[in-house]
């Protein structure tokens, strides 16, 4: 088996389907196999699956419950038979050649580890003004909206930094993913934001620190559904606000030296103290800065920067103040993947 398709899913049925369809779809492709972990839908993702996989030679559905995206992508990890993982979301379609573009540039590029290409959008609504100002320059000369998950380089090959491969289209050689020990938490429930992670940037930040190469490649092309409640401002403000949890969590994480050795009952004005400093370093860096733009767009960006920084204060206070937060932020990895609840 060369690749295997892992997909994460929970209560998107109609995407879900779209996305197989759009795998049935593929054009001179590899031996494959596509692996759909349930994570606890409720409605007829189940029956989706038991339809349209019967048209798949290889599929395998899975139902897990324990909340959050870590769940599926972990658990597919662990049952692929494929040398390459590639993880992709519940509401994407993958344009015919993706695979044949996945599998070409890991075998013509046998020191890259991590391969992705182009996510562009599939909007359901025409997309407001604003959402204009909300693309920012990647450093390989093209774009990004991070908020939904979309970038395009704009070229047809490039090796790009790890940390520009997102998760709806991430895919990585076994050997490295089991090497650099896997995933972080993400997509944690509103209620469970303390268990929040960095997802795919984690993963990429360990395959960073080891110079392990990562490809964008226009063939590997998808499009993400982009429907009308990803284009409201609450919907933004939401994803800022988790930005800044996940940015703690990374924060923390590549600092950890600070709280070690690691007490049980730290000082807390002694740590809040350094806490705070790194805090205020991060928030200055983060800050988006404030073009020739209208009014209204500036106060957006304002807000939107007032919610990463909530949430990022939110995550720290929840480190000084739990134990359990504290060793699950500072665990060595999430193999072993049960929410302390």
């Amino acid at each position: 088996m060369e690749i295997s398709i892992i997909i994460p899913t929970l209560n998107r049925a109609a995407s879900l389907k779209s996305t197989l369809r759009s795998i049935l779809a593929q054009v001179d492709a590899p031996l494959f196999e596509v692996i759909v972990v349930d994570n606890g839908s409720t409605d007829n993702t189940r029956e989706v699956c038991s339809e349209t996989g019967k048209e798949i030679s290889n599929f395998v559905y899975v139902y897990d419950s324990e909340p959050g995206l870590l769940t599926g992508r972990h658990k597919g990890g662990a049952i692929a038979q494929g040398v390459i993982l590639s993880f992709i979301d519940d509401d994407v379609e993958l344009n015919p050649y993706w695979l044949r573009g996945v599998s070409a540039a890991f075998r013509e590029a046998s020191h890259v580890s991590i391969v992705t290409g182009p996510c562009l959008p599939k909007y359901q609504v025409y997309p407001p003004a604003w959402l204009a100002d909300c693309w920012q320059p990647t450093p390989h000369g093209g774009k990004m909206c991070l908020p939904l998950s979309l970038i395009d380089t704009g070229h047809e090959r490039v090796e790009i930094d790890p940390l520009y491969a997102f998760g709806l289209n991430y895919s990585i050689r076994k050997e490295a993913f089991e090497i650099l020990g896997g995933f972080h938490p993400d997509r944690i429930a509103d209620h469970l934001q303390q268990y929040q992670g960095d997802g795919e940037t984690g993963l990429s930040i360990k395959a960073k620190s080891k110079n392990y190469s990562a490809l964008y490649v226009s063939s590997a092309l998808l499009y993400h559904l982009v429907p009308q409640e990803r284009l409201q401002i609450n919907y933004f403000e939401r994803w800022h606000y988790y930005s800044g949890v996940c940015h703690s969590f990374t924060d923390i994480r590549s600092t950890h030296s600070l709280y070690h050795p690691y007490e049980k009952n730290p000082s807390k004005s002694h740590l809040f103290l350094r806490i705070a400093r790194k805090l205020n370093n991060l928030i200055r860096h983060m800050i988006i800065p404030e073009r020739a733009t209208p009014t209204s767009v500036v106060a957006l960006q304002r807000r939107f920067n007032e919610m990463f920084q909530e949430g990022y204060r939110f995550h720290q206070q929840c480190f000084l103040r739990d134990e359990k937060v504290r060793d699950w932020v500072l665990r060595t990895d999430y193999w072993n993947y049960k929410l302390p609840i």
